[in-house]
This record gives C-alpha cells, structure tokens and sequence, in this order.
C-alpha cells in the first residue's frame, strides 16, 4: 500500500528537480545577455567621456556609478569594469 504513495513522492521529486533545472537554464542564458549587454553599455559610456581624461576613464565612470540610487545595478556594472580592466 505505501508503493503508489512512495511512486508519487519519487515523481514530485523528478518534477520539481526538473522545474528547477529549466529555471536555472533560463537564468543563465539571461544572465549571460545581461552581462553582454552592460559590457557593450560600459564600452559605449566610454566614448563619452573626453580624451584628455583617458587614463581615468573608468575613475570616471566609478564616480557617475557611486551616484547611481540602485546599489544592485551599481555592483554589477562595477564588477564588470574591473573585470574589462587590462
């Protein structure tokens, strides 16, 4: 008698674990996007800014960022101008 309950708990296990699975795929790939896309942003945000200030390109934008009222945004692009650093 506890077969078909243990047969059930078995297969809400392997669904959930797949529901899990897919999700994860899913946020990768946004992810993944989403760090394209910001690295292609902090490219871009350096051509604005003039060519005497070359070498503080990034003091530059650091600064703009710390002004930023998103703590979480100003992370990620922070970490993705360290990461673009030569």
């Amino acid at each position: 008698m506890e077969e078909p309950s243990r047969s059930s708990d078995l297969l809400k296990e392997f669904t959930k674990e797949r529901s899990i699975r897919r999700i994860l795929r899913v946020l990768k790939a946004k992810r993944s996007r989403i760090n394209e896309e910001l690295n292609q942003l902090v490219t871009h945000l350096g051509l604005l800014v003039p060519l005497k200030h070359n070498k503080d390109d990034n003091d530059i934008l650091l600064e703009a960022l710390s002004r930023l009222d998103s703590d979480g945004f100003t992370e990620l692009l922070e970490q993705i101008i360290k990461d673009s650093k030569p």
